[in-house]
């Protein structure tokens, strides 16, 4: 086969900074650490959403944000582009998505090329979300104060009848579709495995996990980031409580993994580990990833595994989450468009609205907010908008955490991104070309 299978594992919610193969005083991430050792680690990896959605339809598209616009206003992707699937199956390919995300289902247009979807949302996926669906068509045209009653309620209809994680079923099904490979077809397969994510209860991580990293009072953990912002919660026992789902996804990637190996796919099979964003543990008074794109939220881990290639790589350049769209083909085998070396990279979050009932009536003037956000070298620029149109810019160190003075050149960029996020750059007027080399798109 001229052609190279592809097996994509997402770890929902995964802070890079909670795995041994960006932190060695890490000791409970020794499956993750074994698969690194032959794998390229990338270090300066940046998600151009803070959660599920417009993080993947970046993937999926190789667009921005504020391009395919499946953000908190539309919650649905509706694009003419073709998806990261549609060109694998479009080759032959077959096409698998295993995950209990309701965010990677067809009623969010987010499967589009996939021949197979698992998907285990049952009554949640059916008429539930065929609703939501609906909605969203006619959603941006309501008014605010009726979008926030509308979508707080279709979101307590969804909890209730989705069963969230389902950790133990997408690795068995994993398991089952890699045990079936046909040799004699190529596969594109792509897990999300939502086990990092919140709620962190009994059973999900199991308690010996919790009781491993001494979470004392599972109360005091918010299943959600509505508990965290109406609740007394621990923040001790919220991170003991995330370092115990995260060690209990190391354990099942090694399942996988390992069913990986028996079936002898290490050897024409590559293997990209990744996390689609993190987690917020209390910094900036955040839990979860809505509301925010602090660093523990938008810098991600990728690992990329390909047969018979041993080499690590602890301090790559700058990429984005986006350019998986064109890297995973170009893996391969397949026809891609040329990767460029980046020295920006961007993203940013929109106005919550559809997850506007969460927030209590006292914090909703400072998380009703739409950011951008930029970074460049070790710099990083977020431009804040409230919605009655006050604008301020922070500016740190990423190395340091230190808040630095604004510079001004990146603010005038972050003010510019969405009209410059597809800058030509073949072009021969050397004066526009110098402008375009000091904004970085050169």
């Amino acid at each position: 086969m001229s052609e190279e299978n592809v097996m994509v594992i997402v770890l929902d919610s995964l802070r890079k900074d909670s795995i041994s193969p960006y932190d060695d005083s890490i000791d409970y991430t020794g499956n993750l650490d074994k698969i690194s050792k032959d794998s390229e680690v990338f270090s300066k990896v940046v998600a151009q959403g803070p959660w599920t959605l417009p993080s993947h339809a970046s993937m999926f598209t190789g667009q921005y944000p504020w391009e395919h616009e499946a953000t908190q206003k539309k919650i649905v992707l509706e694009t003419d582009k073709k998806l990261l699937a549609q060109r694998f199956k479009d080759q032959g390919y077959k096409t698998a998505l295993i995950t209990p995300n309701g965010w990677l289902t067809p009623s969010k247009g987010t499967t589009k090329g996939f021949q197979e979807v698992k998907n285990f949302m049952g009554v949640a996926e059916g008429p539930v979300q065929k609703i939501v669906k609906s909605l969203s068509k006619v959603f941006d045209k309501l008014k605010p104060s009726r979008r926030e009653k509308i979508a707080s309620y279709f979101n307590e209809l969804a909890e209730t009848f989705s069963d969230f994680k389902k950790s133990r079923s997408t690795v068995d099904e994993t398991k089952a579709f890699l045990n079936n490979v046909d040799p004699d077809e190529n596969f594109f397969v792509f897990v999300n495995l939502m086990t990092p994510h919140e709620p962190y209860t009994p059973g999900d991580p199991p308690q010996e996990y919790l009781d491993k990293h001494g979470v004392k009072d599972i109360s005091k953990v918010p299943e959600t980031e509505e508990d965290y912002l109406k609740e007394e919660t621990d923040e001790e026992e919220i991170k003991k409580a995330y370092k115990a789902g995260v060690d209990y996804t190391d354990d099942l990637v090694g399942e996988i993994y390992d069913c990986f190996k028996e079936n002898g796919l290490d050897e024409n099979t590559n293997l990209v580990i990744l996390s689609d964003h993190g987690q917020a543990l209390g910094e900036e008074g955040i839990f979860s990833h809505q509301f925010t794109v602090t660093d523990s939220v938008i810098n991600t881990a990728l690992m990329i595994k390909e047969p018979g290639k041993e080499n690590t790589v602890k301090d790559s350049g700058l990429m984005e989450l986006k350019d998986l769209y064109e890297i995973i083909p170009k893996l391969a085998g397949l026809e891609h468009s040329e990767i460029k070396d980046r020295d920006i990279a961007k993203g940013g979050y929109e106005y919550p609205e559809f997850f506007m009932g969460w927030i209590p009536e006292d914090m909703k003037e400072n998380l009703n907010r739409k950011y951008r956000f930029m970074k460049k070298g070790n710099k990083k620029i977020v431009k804040s908008l409230s919605r009655n149109g006050d604008t301020s810019y922070k500016m740190i160190n990423t190395e340091t955490g230190e808040q630095l003075e604004i510079d001004e050149e990146m603010k005038k960029q972050v003010d510019n991104i969405e009209n410059t996020s597809e800058v030509q750059t073949d072009v021969e007027d050397e004066e526009v070309k110098k402008r375009l080399e000091d904004l970085g798109y050169m």
